[in-house]
């Protein structure tokens, strides 16, 4: 019985692994399509401002389209409770 856990835990640990490699995979994927779309002047607080002004600005009908057209990705934003993590707050790049 004792050995059945520690195979159990053990393969808890490696799916823990794999889950965690995965959403490396899928930022690093989300951080050089950003930096194609934004180019040469790219810098992660620079996009998180773009993103806060445009979340802000859009209309209920344009986030509910958004959110359609990327089920996949909001999921990947929901922790293993169920709930979505906050983003980090934009800061504005001084440079």
């Amino acid at each position: 019985m004792t050995e059945k856990l520690i195979r159990l835990d053990q393969k808890l640990q490696a799916l823990e692994k794999k889950k965690e490699q995965m959403e490396t995979k899928l930022a690093l994927s989300f951080l050089k399509k950003t930096q194609k779309i934004v180019g040469e002047e790219f810098s992660l607080s620079m996009v998180l401002v773009i993103l806060d002004n445009v979340w802000a600005l859009a209309s209920e009908i344009q986030k509910q389209e958004w959110e359609k057209s990327a089920p996949s990705f909001r999921s990947s934003l929901t922790n293993s409770t169920g709930k979505k993590t906050s983003p980090a707050s934009p800061t504005h790049h001084q440079g």
